[in-house]
């Protein structure tokens, strides 16, 4: 399945079929338009209502029309994406092939930023509000756009959407694991190297080894900030950041986006750990939850951070808000036994769990381990054997991410017993 330009507005849809007979496969595209309703006709015209074909060698090219159809294999007979240099780039970056291969030409981006310019203007038809249609907060509404007004993408990420230089993917098996390998251009540098920091992987790989679950992201200096920016200029002043800030801080009585920055430190390990017994934590709430937080900051004022928010927070909530000093760090959880354990530390990226599933280049972490806690997945389905059976063999799912040179790497696995 692929996209082409062919010098039309948008790109034209191009699935291609490889093909044993090409007498036979024209027979059984013509006998697949009789069966779909369509009429078979030596006229092109006619035969284009329900799209096109050419049989050419061991290939069946199809399209929206017979003509677009022969574009395809006349442009091929010149050169193919083999031998097209960003091609091979981007398919190299995402590593050996697979059973699936993906690829976005840089040219991509530019398509991208005019269809979503299109939908914005379909959005508009709806009362979905399109980017630079400011909120009138006395109405609660968007003004309607006129006929002759366009819609148009914001130009910070109109200018993203153009530094795209492309991508690729690749789906494989590898001994009983299952990857997806991406790589793209890094093409909003000032977002990416705000969530890429080193602390969030150090955080996970120091959690207790019996750890099932955990969620760990590096935060760069000034990330809430950034964060800020972003939502602000590509909006294009359909909302009011620092309207919807006084609102939070009024809600909260924080100072944002400091207090935020300040929270989270340089980085946050979010974490689930053995003992998980659903009747426990829907009878006793989520204190009987092994859930909680590590994070690399100062614990001081994490604590006077959090101390603002226990009031509005209520007294149910304020039990969850304590912070416990450990070596650096500031752990929160959701009961004393767990919050002992995330403060006592332990190896879990030494564990062949964690290192099945995770790269050595990871910045960013995502880890499930399925086999922990007495194959807790397994147990916790027990009530549907046939579900609990076909879940057994999963051994854990991981995903790394991290930025090399100009290139974002994203690696996705699932492991099986």
């Amino acid at each position: 399945m692929g996209a082409a330009d062919l010098g039309g507005d948008t790109p034209a849809p191009i699935p291609v079929v490889r093909v044993k007979d090409a007498g036979k496969a024209e027979e059984g595209m013509d006998r697949l338009l009789e069966v779909c309703g369509g009429e078979v006709a030596s006229d092109s015209e006619a035969s284009d209502e329900m799209g096109g074909w050419v049989v050419s060698g061991d290939w069946v090219v199809i399209s929206e029309t017979e003509a677009d159809a022969q574009k395809v294999v006349d442009a091929t007979e010149k050169g193919s994406l083999a031998d097209d240099a960003d091609f091979q780039r981007w398919t190299g970056e995402a590593g050996e092939p697979g059973v699936i291969s993906m690829y976005a030409a840089p040219a991509a981006g530019e398509y991208m930023s005019r269809y979503l310019g299109d939908m914005a203007g379909m959005g508009s038809m709806f009362g979905v509000p399109a980017p630079g249609m400011e909120f009138d907060p006395e109405t609660g509404e968007f003004p309607e756009i006129m006929p002759d007004e366009e819609p148009t993408v914001p130009p910070e990420l109109e200018q993203a959407l153009a530094d795209f230089d492309g991508a690729a993917a690749t789906v494989r098996f590898d001994d009983g694991a299952l990857e997806v390998e991406m790589a793209s251009s890094n093409y909003q540098p000032d977002m990416t190297e705000n969530f890429l920091g080193d602390a969030g992987v150090e955080l996970v790989e120091g959690l207790p080894d019996d750890t099932v679950a955990a969620f760990g992201p590096g935060l760069g200096e000034g990330w809430a900030q950034a964060m800020l920016d972003y939502f602000e200029t590509t909006s294009a002043g359909a909302f009011d950041v620092d309207e919807l800030i006084a609102e939070a801080e009024a809600e909260t009585g924080l100072d944002l986006p400091a207090d935020l920055e300040t929270l989270l430190g340089e980085g946050v390990a979010v974490a689930v750990g053995s003992g998980i017994d659903p009747d426990a934590i829907v009878n006793g709430g989520p204190a009987e939850a092994p859930f909680g937080l590590k994070i690399k900051g100062d614990a001081a004022e994490i604590r006077a951070v959090l101390d603002k928010v226990k009031d509005p927070a209520g007294p149910e909530a304020a039990p969850f808000l304590e912070v416990t000093e450990s070596d650096g760090y500031a752990v929160l959880g959701t009961n004393e036994d767990y919050i002992a354990a995330l403060a006592a530390g332990g190896k879990l990226g030494e564990t062949a769990a964690y290192d099945e599933v995770i790269e050595d280049d990871a910045a960013s972490v995502l880890f499930l381990n399925f086999n922990s806690d007495d194959d807790w997945l397994v147990r916790v389905s027990k009530d549907e054997p046939e579900l609990s059976e076909n879940l057994e063999p999963l051994s854990a799912v991981g995903a790394s991410g991290w930025i090399d040179g100009e290139v974002i790497h994203g690696v996705y696995k699932v492991t099986t017993d």
